[in-house]
C-alpha cells in the first residue's frame, strides 16, 4: 500500500489560507475549503487529476444506488 504524505510544509499551508472565499458562497460547496495538495512519499503516481470532491448529494446517490 501506498504511504501518503503528511501534508503541505509550513510556507505552502500559509499560502494556502490566504485563497478567498468563493464570491457568492451560497453558489459553491465549500464546506472543505480547497484541496491543494495531494501525493505519496515513493513517487509511484504518475497522474495528475482536477476534480472537486462530490457534495452531500452525490455521496447519498451513490450509496442509495449502489448494487447490494
Amino acid at each position: 500500500m501506498a504511504e501518503f504524505d503528511p501534508g503541505p510544509t509550513e510556507q505552502f499551508a500559509k499560502l494556502f489560507a490566504q485563497v478567498p472565499d468563493p464570491p457568492v458562497e451560497s453558489a459553491f460547496w465549500f464546506d472543505w475549503g480547497p484541496i491543494f495538495y495531494r501525493g505519496r512519499l515513493d513517487g509511484s503516481a504518475r497522474v495528475l487529476i482536477v476534480a472537486s470532491d462530490p457534495g452531500p448529494t452525490e455521496r447519498v446517490t451513490l450509496v442509495w444506488k449502489a448494487p447490494d
